[in-house]
């Protein structure tokens, strides 16, 4: 027997066989790397089982994991005073129209003069190879720093035509990379282009800008925000045309109702409205969140109605069993609706509602005029947060508004409009800076309102079935405008606004209205698009 047959073999070494058969040298070597291919597969098959199990303990939960609805605090200092709303921090939504109430045809909310001097073109060419993005392990990382870290909850695709399912917010210029499209058209995915039109309108030829959105006039420097457009995968999406949108709304009803970023979209669409006929303001209430307009050659109305819960709340005296410490806290009805906006939507063809940033606020919670718990700090006898609740109310508000005697019109329901705060919070000197789309990621309280909507509107359509199909619409604007960073106020308020305002800390930055015009306008062109079938039958 040769010595290369004496020898002992080790599987993850080279046999260095010196046996006196050529035959029997070349055998032992070739089993030598068949060997060595085994250990390497098994190395590298063991290095991806540790990195898996690395990723399964690290925090992040499952997709499915329904805890993420379950007790979520709000920051301490929103449970006073919901974010950067301009309105007082006692309301309430069931406020309804009376007779005493002032009417002023036209009123003027601003007359400032378009700020001249703008650039004409748009902002250079942005492409795949210097988009901003967020890595996996940039977003694990700011996991870690967060007292509550981002959690998200994907809901399953569905076939169901009006369901727009939840996907997580991109940093870069688009979403194509969110989920697969299959070729379809999907107004939510896609991607800011530049874009050499100039807007559709200006502060000179729209007098429905408010003073703190008016960011020309206050003197923001730069209108690259201004030469981008949506661009959907598969497909575009066309400015509102106002002429065509007058005449295919002809004796028709038109009704918003939500909190102030539901006015900053009624505006936008005003403005765009109000290049080929000014309306009339027939009703607004003495806190100007109610107005009723109409175009008279068209006698189309359009009606914004405030109602920042969408469900009845009432600011009055509650006193903690706990502590026996009475104060004015916000009583939700979850189940009850604002009765505002449900008068207002009756003869109604389109009905958009839309609420988000005042559930934050401190409140006790309430079924069938029961208390059923609370959201506070300290907690209460039955903390509940406030994402659960504001599921609930949410579902309510969708089934409710199909049931309305005498409304047989479309509802839409806008998602979650995201703030971009850096640096800080709204009232710890946050900021919003950015003069070009992208690099913010999504915000924990975003990601939390946002998949809460979804899951509540996926429930709400597959209980519905045919009903939700035909009369429910999901205007899906959170993962395209959480790309804009750069279209909000910032600094740039009027000085009336910021003395109004002030706190020791200093000026508030608004990073949660959008300037006019800005990136809201294409909310506009996408709620258009979407109900095509309904405008324009």
């Amino acid at each position: 027997m040769g010595r290369g047959q004496q020898r002992s073999v080790n599987i993850c070494v080279e046999v260095q066989g010196n046996g006196k058969a050529h035959m029997e040298s070349e055998l032992m070597r070739s089993m030598a790397r068949q060997r060595r291919v085994v250990c390497v597969a098994l190395f590298t098959a063991l290095i991806t089982f540790s990195a898996y199990v690395v990723y399964i303990n690290s925090g992040i939960p499952p997709e499915e994991d329904t805890s993420f609805f379950d007790v979520q605090p709000a920051p301490a200092s929103l449970l006073d005073d919901p974010l950067m709303e301009d309105v007082p921090s006692l309301t309430n939504s069931t406020s309804t129209l009376t007779d005493d109430d002032q009417t002023q045809s036209g009123k003027n909310v601003s007359t400032s003069a378009y700020s001249e001097g703008s650039s004409e073109g748009p902002s250079p060419a942005v492409n795949s190879d210097n988009l901003l993005n967020e890595t996996f392990q940039n977003n694990l990382i700011q996991a870690e720093v967060s007292p509550t870290p981002s959690q998200s909850l994907e809901e399953e695709e569905t076939d169901d035509q009006v369901l727009e399912e939840a996907t997580p917010a991109s940093t870069s210029q688009n979403t194509s990379s969110l989920q697969p499209s299959n070729g379809e058209c999907d107004l939510k995915r896609g991607e800011w282009i530049p874009d050499s039109r100039p807007p559709m309108y200006n502060s000179s030829t729209c007098r429905y800008i408010q003073a703190f959105q008016n960011c020309a006039k206050n003197g923001r420097p730069d209108d690259g925000y201004l030469y981008w457009k949506w661009k959907p995968d598969h497909c575009e999406v066309p400015r509102v045309d106002a002429r065509a949108f007058l005449t295919a709304m002809r004796n028709r009803l038109m009704v918003f109702a939500g909190d102030s970023i539901a006015r900053n979209q009624i505006q936008s669409l005003l403005c765009v409205l109000a290049q080929v006929e000014d309306p009339k303001d027939m009703y607004h209430s003495e806190d100007d969140r109610n107005h009723i307009y109409l175009f008279q050659s068209y006698n189309f109305t359009l009606r914004i109605h405030w109602a920042p819960y969408l469900v009845r709340v009432e600011d009055k005296p509650y006193t903690w069993p706990d502590s026996n410490k009475t104060e004015i806290v916000t009583h939700v009805y979850l189940d009850e609706l604002a009765e505002v906006w449900v008068k207002a939507a009756v003869g109604a063809d389109v009905l958009q509602l839309s609420a988000g940033q005042w559930w934050y606020k401190k409140a006790i919670y309430l079924e069938k005029g029961e208390p059923i718990g609370c959201h506070t700090d300290p907690p209460c006898f039955n903390e509940l947060g406030f994402a659960k609740p504001y599921g609930t109310g949410i579902a309510n508000v969708l089934k409710g508004s199909l049931s309305i005697p005498g409304f047989s019109g479309t509802t839409v329901y806008r998602s979650f409009a995201p703030d971009h705060f850096e640096g800080g919070d709204w009232d710890t000197g946050g900021y919003c800076n950015r003069t070009t789309p992208g690099g913010v990621p999504l915000a924990y309280l975003t990601e939390l309102m946002y998949s809460a909507q979804i899951k509540q509107f996926k429930s709400v359509t597959e209980e519905l079935d045919i009903v939700a199909r035909n009369r429910l619409k999901l205007l899906d604007i959170t993962n395209l405008a959480q790309i804009r960073a750069d279209g909000h106020p910032n600094s740039y308020r009027n000085q009336q606004d910021k003395i109004a305002d002030k706190t020791p800390e200093g000026i508030r930055n608004d990073c949660l209205h959008w300037c006019l015009p800005g990136p809201i306008d294409t909310w506009n062109d996408l709620l258009v698009e979407s109900l095509r079938d309904v405008i324009f039958r």
